[in-house]
Protein backbone atom coordinates (compact mmCIF):
# COMPACT_ATOMS: atom_id res chain seq x y z
CA UNK A 1 0.00 0.00 0.00
CA UNK A 2 2.94 2.32 0.58
CA UNK A 3 4.74 1.52 -2.64
CA UNK A 4 2.11 3.35 -4.71
CA UNK A 5 2.27 6.44 -2.52
CA UNK A 6 6.05 6.45 -2.63
CA UNK A 7 6.05 6.13 -6.42
CA UNK A 8 3.54 9.00 -6.70
CA UNK A 9 5.59 11.25 -4.42
CA UNK A 10 8.79 10.46 -6.30
CA UNK A 11 7.06 11.25 -9.60
CA UNK A 12 5.89 14.58 -8.14
CA UNK A 13 9.49 15.36 -7.21
CA UNK A 14 10.54 14.85 -10.84
CA UNK A 15 8.09 17.55 -11.90
CA UNK A 16 9.17 19.90 -9.11
CA UNK A 17 5.70 20.04 -7.56
CA UNK A 18 5.94 21.33 -3.99
CA UNK A 19 9.40 19.85 -3.59
CA UNK A 20 9.73 20.43 0.15
CA UNK A 21 6.22 19.21 0.92
CA UNK A 22 6.65 16.12 -1.26
CA UNK A 23 9.97 15.29 0.41
CA UNK A 24 8.31 15.62 3.81
CA UNK A 25 5.42 13.37 2.78
CA UNK A 26 7.83 10.87 1.27
CA UNK A 27 9.83 10.72 4.51
CA UNK A 28 6.61 10.24 6.50
CA UNK A 29 5.51 7.37 4.27
CA UNK A 30 8.93 5.70 4.58
CA UNK A 31 8.81 6.02 8.36
CA UNK A 32 5.26 4.65 8.48
CA UNK A 33 6.19 1.72 6.25
CA UNK A 34 9.14 0.81 8.50
CA UNK A 35 6.91 1.09 11.56
CA UNK A 36 4.23 -1.12 10.00
CA UNK A 37 6.80 -3.78 9.08
CA UNK A 38 8.13 -3.64 12.63
CA UNK A 39 4.60 -3.88 14.03
CA UNK A 40 3.75 -6.77 11.70
CA UNK A 41 6.87 -8.64 12.84
CA UNK A 42 6.00 -8.07 16.51
CA UNK A 43 2.44 -9.31 15.92
CA UNK A 44 3.79 -12.38 14.15
CA UNK A 45 5.89 -13.21 17.23
CA UNK A 46 2.89 -12.55 19.46
CA UNK A 47 0.67 -14.92 17.47
CA UNK A 48 3.39 -17.59 17.52
CA UNK A 49 3.62 -17.12 21.29
CA UNK A 50 -0.13 -17.65 21.66
CA UNK A 51 0.07 -20.87 19.64
CA UNK A 52 2.95 -22.13 21.79
CA UNK A 53 1.18 -21.21 25.04
CA UNK A 54 -2.41 -22.14 24.24
CA UNK A 55 -2.15 -25.04 21.80
CA UNK A 56 1.26 -26.59 22.35
CA UNK A 57 1.53 -25.88 26.09
CA UNK A 58 5.14 -24.89 25.42
CA UNK A 59 5.52 -22.18 28.04
CA UNK A 60 9.26 -21.73 27.54
CA UNK A 61 8.94 -20.94 23.85
CA UNK A 62 5.77 -18.91 24.40
CA UNK A 63 7.43 -16.67 26.98
CA UNK A 64 10.52 -16.31 24.78
CA UNK A 65 8.35 -15.18 21.86
CA UNK A 66 6.46 -12.73 24.07
CA UNK A 67 9.78 -11.28 25.20
CA UNK A 68 10.82 -10.99 21.55
CA UNK A 69 7.55 -9.21 20.76
CA UNK A 70 8.25 -6.69 23.52
CA UNK A 71 11.83 -6.21 22.35
CA UNK A 72 10.39 -4.92 19.05
CA UNK A 73 7.45 -2.95 20.46
CA UNK A 74 7.94 -2.40 24.22
CA UNK A 75 4.38 -1.16 24.76
CA UNK A 76 2.63 -4.03 22.92
CA UNK A 77 -0.36 -4.24 25.26
CA UNK A 78 -1.46 -7.77 24.44
CA UNK A 79 2.06 -9.15 24.90
CA UNK A 80 2.38 -7.36 28.25
CA UNK A 81 -0.92 -8.78 29.49
CA UNK A 82 -0.04 -12.28 28.30
CA UNK A 83 3.45 -12.17 29.79
CA UNK A 84 2.08 -11.00 33.13
CA UNK A 85 -0.06 -14.16 33.26
CA UNK A 86 3.11 -16.26 33.13
CA UNK A 87 5.38 -14.15 35.35
CA UNK A 88 5.65 -16.80 38.08
CA UNK A 89 6.26 -19.53 35.53
CA UNK A 90 8.87 -17.35 33.84
CA UNK A 91 10.80 -16.88 37.09
CA UNK A 92 10.66 -20.62 37.84
CA UNK A 93 11.81 -21.43 34.31
CA UNK A 94 14.73 -18.99 34.50
CA UNK A 95 15.88 -20.55 37.77
CA UNK A 96 15.56 -24.04 36.29
CA UNK A 97 17.44 -23.15 33.10
CA UNK A 98 20.26 -21.45 35.02
CA UNK A 99 20.62 -24.58 37.17
CA UNK A 100 20.51 -26.89 34.13
CA UNK A 101 23.21 -24.78 32.51
CA UNK A 102 25.36 -25.06 35.62
CA UNK A 103 24.83 -28.83 35.77
CA UNK A 104 25.86 -29.16 32.10
CA UNK A 105 28.87 -26.91 32.68
CA UNK A 106 30.03 -29.04 35.59
CA UNK A 107 29.80 -32.14 33.37
CA UNK A 108 31.85 -30.37 30.64
CA UNK A 109 28.76 -30.35 28.40
CA UNK A 110 29.49 -26.84 27.21
CA UNK A 111 27.14 -26.76 24.22
CA UNK A 112 24.19 -27.77 26.40
CA UNK A 113 25.19 -25.19 29.02
CA UNK A 114 25.34 -22.54 26.32
CA UNK A 115 21.84 -23.42 25.10
CA UNK A 116 20.44 -23.25 28.65
CA UNK A 117 21.93 -19.85 29.43
CA UNK A 118 21.03 -18.40 26.05
CA UNK A 119 17.47 -19.57 26.70
CA UNK A 120 17.53 -17.64 29.98
CA UNK A 121 18.62 -14.51 28.12
CA UNK A 122 15.84 -15.11 25.60
CA UNK A 123 13.39 -14.92 28.51
CA UNK A 124 15.18 -12.15 30.39
CA UNK A 125 17.86 -10.29 28.45
CA UNK A 126 19.09 -8.59 31.64
CA UNK A 127 19.59 -11.75 33.70
CA UNK A 128 22.98 -11.15 35.31
CA UNK A 129 23.43 -14.72 36.52
CA UNK A 130 23.16 -16.14 33.00
CA UNK A 131 25.51 -13.43 31.71
CA UNK A 132 28.07 -14.29 34.40
CA UNK A 133 27.78 -18.00 33.63
CA UNK A 134 28.23 -17.35 29.90
CA UNK A 135 31.33 -15.29 30.61
CA UNK A 136 32.72 -18.11 32.78
CA UNK A 137 31.89 -20.60 30.01
CA UNK A 138 33.65 -18.46 27.43
CA UNK A 139 36.75 -18.17 29.63
CA UNK A 140 36.79 -21.91 30.30
CA UNK A 141 36.52 -22.76 26.62
CA UNK A 142 39.32 -20.31 25.78
CA UNK A 143 41.58 -21.86 28.43
CA UNK A 144 40.86 -25.42 27.29
CA UNK A 145 41.50 -24.42 23.67
CA UNK A 146 44.83 -22.81 24.56
CA UNK A 147 45.80 -25.82 26.68
CA UNK A 148 44.98 -28.29 23.88
CA UNK A 149 46.91 -26.19 21.35
CA UNK A 150 49.97 -26.12 23.66
CA UNK A 151 49.74 -29.91 24.06
CA UNK A 152 49.53 -30.30 20.30
CA UNK A 153 52.59 -28.14 19.74
CA UNK A 154 54.52 -30.06 22.42
CA UNK A 155 53.68 -33.38 20.76
CA UNK A 156 54.57 -31.94 17.39
CA UNK A 157 58.00 -30.80 18.66
CA UNK A 158 58.60 -34.34 19.90
CA UNK A 159 57.57 -35.74 16.48
CA UNK A 160 54.55 -37.49 17.96
CA UNK A 161 52.21 -36.44 15.18
CA UNK A 162 49.42 -38.84 16.12
CA UNK A 163 49.12 -37.33 19.59
CA UNK A 164 49.56 -33.81 18.16
CA UNK A 165 46.64 -34.42 15.81
CA UNK A 166 44.48 -35.67 18.69
CA UNK A 167 45.35 -32.59 20.75
CA UNK A 168 44.52 -30.26 17.85
CA UNK A 169 41.22 -32.04 17.25
CA UNK A 170 40.42 -31.65 20.96
CA UNK A 171 41.07 -27.92 20.60
CA UNK A 172 38.53 -27.76 17.78
CA UNK A 173 35.73 -29.36 19.81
Amino acid sequence: KYDGAIAMYKKSLEFGIGKNRVKELLENVEIRRKYDKKYDKANMYFMQAKVELDRNNNITEGIRLLAKTLSIIPDHELAIVELNKYEGEKKRLITQLNQEGLDHFNKNEYQKALVSWESVLGLDAKNMLAKEYLEKLHDTIEKKYAQAMRRGKDFERRDNLVQARKAYLTALK
